[in-house]
């Protein structure tokens, strides 16, 4: 027979911003904790859990856009106006946004903020000189709370951390959402499911290891692609972690094409433009088409499928993976809902081999804030993500180009 009870504490509020180079995402949450207790005929046992509900959110265009429509061209606006103008705006942004969520006079407790590193340097003022030409330097790797009075006064927000230049704290954020949902938590569950309750003790030391073993087999390598105006792409190999970005522009965020439409919707139109020789394999667009792409959408969409798809297999060939080899494949980016793998693998994102293993994610940047929130210590829970990856550049590496070039047919 087992009694038990569910006590509730009263529920803490959190916001978790995502400052994208294109789109800004925040999210505000409830948190709520609860003590378990329950009585076995000669135990006792007692556990604290907690569940987070997102129960607000605001989508919104990043105020920046109006200096520059992707990171490169706002480094230049700073390089000649300074960055006074692109911290303000983003500032005030956020600012506004915090309020609106705040409406209903929740008291905050917790504020994470991520980003990429030209994003989180702007927001705190830093010089983007380093960001102007090769070799790259961050003035900061940031993984630290800091006060701002102009975001929210009397209130510490935590800052995600980076990794190098152009890998960046929602890069970490996002691996760490796939880590956390996806990875560890399913190990932890069927360590604890596997135990022996007749010989705990013994049992649960070996157990573990027979279940890391097994689901190590199971779940690595995969690989995480954060696809956004800067593509975020990371192999995770039972041992270690290689991390790489490459520039795709905002065409799959749905920016800067001619109808306004989602990443995914494009990505659908193209792969049936294909199927059905309106396109070749060139990406030239059959005359008197009645297209919902134009022959410029097209070129855009095809140059960001090329940098994907050429870090892939610079990933792949850098670290001697077969495609094959590759157990699941996460997605996350500002795709829509309506994401069609097999569109994916028609236009040439990914290979064919992940048709079947891809798993969409959505905004795995602004998820992982969320994870963060009401952690004691969110330093500690990053610090093996940013510690344990590898770089590897592409910016002239002659493997990268090689698959570049192939790629930027259909």
């Amino acid at each position: 027979m087992q009694i038990g009870f569910m006590t509730s504490f009263e529920p803490q509020f959190g916001i978790g911003i995502d400052i994208g180079t294109s789109t800004v995402k925040a999210y505000l949450v409830k948190n709520t904790r609860f003590s378990s207790d329950s009585k076995l005929e000669n135990q006792q046992q007692s556990e604290k859990t907690s569940q987070n509900e997102i129960i607000a959110e605001i989508q919104e265009k990043n105020s920046q856009y109006l200096y520059g429509k992707d990171v490169i061209s706002r480094v230049m606006y700073a390089h000649y106006n300074g960055i006074t103008k692109l911290q303000e705006a983003i500032t005030f942004q956020l600012n506004t946004i915090i309020k609106r969520l705040c409406q209903n006079q929740e008291k905050i407790s917790s504020i994470v903020i991520t980003g990429n590193t030209v994003m989180l340097s702007i927001l705190q003022g830093f010089s983007l000189q380093g960001f102007e030409k090769h070799p790259f330097k961050s003035p900061s790797t940031f993984g630290y709370k800091i006060q701002n009075p102009s975001i929210i006064p009397n209130q510490e927000i935590y800052l995600t951390p980076a990794i190098s230049p152009f890998l960046g704290g929602d890069a970490v954020s996002a691996l760490f959402h796939i880590l956390k949902t996806q990875i560890y938590k399913t190990e932890i569950f069927q360590a604890q499911n596997s135990q022996n309750p007749q010989n705990p003790k013994k049992q649960i030391s070996q157990t573990a290891k027979e279940t890391k073993d097994n689901f190590q087999q199971e779940k690595y390598p995969f690989l995480l692609l954060d696809i956004g105006t800067n593509g975020e792409l990371f192999l995770v190999t039972q041992d270690k972690i290689i991390g790489t970005s490459c520039a795709a522009g905002p065409a799959f965020e749905g920016e800067n094409l001619s109808r306004k439409i989602t990443g995914s919707t494009a990505i659908n139109y193209l792969s049936k433009m294909l199927q059905e020789n309106l396109i070749d394999k060139t990406g030239y667009l059959q005359p008197n088409t009645h297209s919902p792409l134009t022959q410029e959408d097209i070129r855009q969409l095809q140059l960001a499928k090329a940098a994907i798809r050429a870090g892939i297999e610079t990933l792949l060939q850098e670290t001697k993976t077969q495609d094959t080899q590759i157990k699941k494949v996460y997605i996350c980016g500002n795709f829509g809902n309506a994401l069609d793998t097999k569109s994916l693998a028609t236009i040439g994102l990914i290979p064919k081999s992940f048709e079947n293993k891809i798993s969409y994610q959505g905004n795995a940047a602004g998820f992982g804030t969320i994870n963060l929130l009401f952690s004691s210590n969110p330093q500690h829970l990053t610090q093996e993500i940013t510690t344990k990856t590898q770089v590897l550049e592409l910016g002239g590496n002659p493997i990268f180009n090689q698959h570049y070039i192939t790629h930027l047919n259909f």
